[in-house]
Parts: structure tokens; C-alpha cells; sequence
């Protein structure tokens, strides 16, 4: 008897979770289902959007006159989407005409709202809305966000700032762009450009001579930054700088950085100096150099680089002697002639070889 009212109970009990695991399955289901419908309604919503806005702002672009009906709350993503896209490809008059736009539809104002939201998302489509817009209102409340954690928000700052004011942005920003290492140099120096900063960038320059004048470890690995980023400053300033910095560096990422910005005649007696540099990065950054700018005058060095215990010296080496020698086939057969060292010999054969094969 206690046998089966334990058997009952046990049936009843799987019944139950059957019956709520059905039922979690069917609410997924209708979940699923829901979600579906929502994303082809909002397709759907979108692509009539564009069939009517899309001509208008066309039309904006183009300086004819339009008269745009009111817009919807709800279609302000797709509203700023547009817009924003459009902005990218648009400079001059038709950029300040859909700027206008934007003010007239309120969607400059909607942006403002954004940037006070708390998610990414309105907070990214904000930052692209008023940079785009050149709105410096807001100027403050931007710069705090180049200071956020998630790399992707204060990275999206960083452009704002730069297309609203690009040398106001750079002065506010010198010390992050040299201290924050989750910001990649290459991807700075393309926000940079794309402002049109390229002017702007000789406050980095000033502020690197600055920092090379100190023998503070944290101003050192500010200074290796900057030098990544002086790629694009104008080429007369940004030389001058580097050699200023090279005749007392000692740090050896600085010296790399710096021999990787020079390229002029001007400058192979700083380079050749480097040769004998007890890191290898340094020595190959000078091989690099050497070749990059060299004479034939300096083939005893790039000879001497061929033996250099590190495989990546020797290889750059036997290159830029492949470089400065390739013509001349008499010489370089008397070059691998003259070579003892059978390492070295069969780096040069292979550079030789490689060349010869492009």
C-alpha cells in the first residue's frame, strides 16, 4: 500500500515538471515567435522610413529646398542612422544644411538626450550625432567620457572632440593620448587625421620634446607613445623633434620609434651611430634605417650586421645590402665571396634569392 502512494506521488511529481518544462519550452517558443515578428516589423518600419527620407535628405544635400513632415519618436534611430551616414560623405554647404536639418527635426536636441542615457548604444549614436553636428555645448560632458573604462565609448569621445574642435581636443587630451594604453596609436592617428588635425598635431610634437627631458620612467612610456603618433605630424616639424629626442635618448623603445620617423641623407650618421646598440631592436630598427636611406658607403656596417646573433638583424641586414647592391651582380658575387661566417653568407644568399623571386 505505502508502495503505491509512493509510486503515485513519484508520477505526479514528473508529471509536474513535465508540465512546467512544456510549458517553459512554449513560452521560449512564443518568446522566439515574438521577437521575430518585432524584428520584421521593425525592418519594415525602417525601409518605409527610407522611401520617404532618404529623397529628403538627398534633396537637402543637393540645396533644394524640401519640406520634411514631422518626424516620429520612434524613428529617430533610424532617423540618425541615416543622417550620420550621410555625413560621412558630405563636406561644405551640404554638411551645414543637414546639420540644419537636424536641428529643425529636433534630432539635434534628441542627441543631447542620448548622451545622458546610461546604455552604450544611444550613447555612441550621441557622440557620432554631435560630432558630426560640431556641437560644442555639450563639450564637457564629452571629454568625461574619454575618460570611461569601455575603450569603445571614451575612443568615440576622442573622434567627437576632434571633429568639433580638433586643437582644443588635442590640448585636453595630450596626456591621455600619451598615458592611456588601451588606445591604440594607430587607431588615434586615424581619428586624428580624419578630423583634419593634421595642424593641430604639433602640440604632440611640443609635448614630446617636453617629455624627452625627463628620466621619469612613467614620462619614458609617455614618450614611446607619442612618438607612435608623430608619424602624422607634418614632416619638417616632426624630424626636427625625433633628432632633437635621439641625440640624448636612451631608452631603447624611444631610440626604435625614432629611427623608424627618419628618412633623410641627412640623418644616416645618427642612424650608423645605433649600429653597436646592445639591443637588438635597436639594431634592427638601424638595419631597417640604413636600408631604408643607406649608401653603399655603409655595407660594412650592414656586413658586420650579418653576424649579429639575432636571426630578424640579420635578415633585415642581408636585405638592405640586397637593397643598395642588387644591381650590381659582380659586387654582391664578390660580397658573398668575401664572407666568412657560412651563417651570414646564407642569409645574404637567401635575401639575394628572395628578391630576385619578386
Amino acid at each position: 500500500m505505502d508502495f503505491d502512494a509512493h509510486s503515485d506521488a513519484t508520477l505526479y511529481l514528473v508529471s509536474l515538471i513535465g508540465l512546467a518544462l512544456l510549458f517553459l519550452l512554449l513560452l521560449l517558443i512564443a518568446q522566439i515567435l515574438w521577437l521575430r515578428i518585432s524584428y520584421n516589423a521593425c525592418l519594415a518600419r525602417e525601409k518605409k522610413f527610407l522611401a520617404i527620407w532618404r529623397p529628403l535628405l538627398m534633396s537637402e544635400i543637393s540645396g533644394i529646398p524640401t519640406t520634411c513632415p514631422p518626424l516620429k519618436a520612434r524613428d529617430a534611430t533610424f532617423f540618425l542612422n541615416l543622417w550620420n551616414h550621410l555625413q560621412e560623405s558630405v563636406k561644405g554647404p551640404a554638411q551645414k544644411r543637414l546639420n540644419a536639418l537636424a536641428v529643425q527635426t529636433g534630432m539635434a536636441a534628441h542627441a543631447h538626450d542620448l548622451l545622458q542615457k546610461k546604455g552604450l548604444r544611444p550613447r555612441l549614436m550621441a557622440l557620432a550625432t554631435l560630432g558630426n553636428l560640431q556641437d560644442d555645448t555639450a563639450w564637457n560632458d564629452i571629454l568625461a567620457l574619454t575618460h570611461s573604462t569601455d575603450r569603445r565609448l571614451s575612443l568615440s569621445a576622442v573622434s567627437a572632440l576632434l571633429r568639433i574642435n580638433a586643437p582644443r581636443a588635442i590640448q585636453a587630451l595630450k596626456p591621455a593620448l600619451a598615458e592611456r594604453t588601451d588606445w591604440p596609436p594607430a587607431q588615434l592617428a586615424i581619428l586624428i587625421q580624419d578630423s583634419g588635425a593634421m595642424d593641430a598635431t604639433t602640440l604632440l610634437v611640443d609635448f614630446a620634446l617636453a617629455l624627452s627631458r625627463s628620466s621619469e620612467p612613467a614620462d619614458i612610456l609617455k614618450l614611446q607613445r607619442l612618438l607612435q603618433l608623430m608619424v602624422i605630424s607634418p614632416s619638417h616639424e616632426k624630424l626636427l623633434a625625433v633628432r632633437t629626442i635621439l641625440q640624448t635618448a636612451r631608452d631603447s623603445e624611444v631610440i626604435t620609434q625614432c629611427l623608424k620617423l627618419l628618412n633623410a641623407p641627412e640623418d644616416l650618421p645618427g642612424i650608423r651611430s645605433h649600429v653597436d646598440h646592445p639591443d637588438w631592436i635597436v639594431r634592427l630598427q638601424a638595419a631597417l634605417a640604413l636600408g631604408r636611406i643607406g649608401s653603399p658607403e655603409d655595407l660594412p656596417l650592414l656586413q658586420k650586421l650579418l653576424s649579429d646573433p639575432v636571426w630578424d638583424v640579420r635578415h633585415r641586414s642581408a636585405d638592405a645590402i640586397v637593397g643598395l647592391v642588387n644591381k650590381d651582380r659582380q659586387r654582391m658575387a664578390g660580397l658573398l665571396d668575401t664572407i666568412e661566417d657560412p651563417f651570414a653568407r646564407d642569409m645574404l644568399a637567401m635575401s639575394l634569392a628572395e628578391r630576385r623571386m619578386k
